[in-house]
């Protein structure tokens, strides 16, 4: 069973059950110079989401679901709400927190608990672009599979099927599906 309007936002096309479950591929938009990897403050989450509010805010009005951030030396950091992934030869990589992004819940999960195995490794946009696969992540979200890049495909549109990220998927509701039931038996 897939999420709830999936199908409708695909309009009349085919839906592969997997990818229903997945949720539909997104596009991302990229915006330099957003994160300043030596700040202070880099990695913290702080109360003011402004910046990153305006820039999702410009993306969807320009038909993108999350905008890529780039920090001072052109390495990707991480999208405004989300962690960024791609996989290659079978290997996932993630930006290392060096390079300005947030150490997300579903981040750390997926760098210290999960296998197949996820690797730090600076990534720039060309990376993204030559990747078998991207995707991004989020507590709210989990893992959603991307097919473009501003205006360049990372897969064929009519793609269904992302093995590397559906592995991991698996493998996060699997370690969170033991950590609730550890919970409920400790809370009992």
């Amino acid at each position: 069973m897939g999420r709830p309007g999936i199908r409708q936002c695909l309009g009349p096309h085919r839906v592969d059950e997997r990818l229903a479950r997945l949720g539909p591929p997104v596009a991302l938009d990229v915006a330099r110079h957003c994160r300043h990897a030596a700040a202070s403050f880099t990695g913290t989450k702080t109360l003011s989401w402004a910046w990153n509010l305006t820039l999702a805010e410009t993306a969807h009005r320009n038909g993108y679901a999350e905008v890529i951030l780039l920090n001072e030396r052109g390495e990707v950091a991480e999208c405004t709400s989300a962690n960024i992934f791609a996989a290659k030869d079978e290997i996932t990589y993630t930006p290392p927190l060096s390079s300005g992004p947030l150490p997300g819940v579903t981040r750390a999960i997926m760098l210290e608990e999960l296998d197949p195995p996820v690797e730090e490794k600076v990534l720039r946009i060309e990376d993204l672009i030559e990747a078998d696969e991207v995707f991004i992540t989020s507590t709210t979200r989990e893992l959603l599979p991307v097919n473009r890049i501003q205006e360049r495909l990372i897969a064929p549109s009519d793609r269904t099927s992302w093995p590397v990220m559906e592995r991991l998927q698996e493998a996060l509701s699997s370690y969170i599906h033991r950590y609730t039931e550890a919970v409920r038996r400790q809370a009992a």
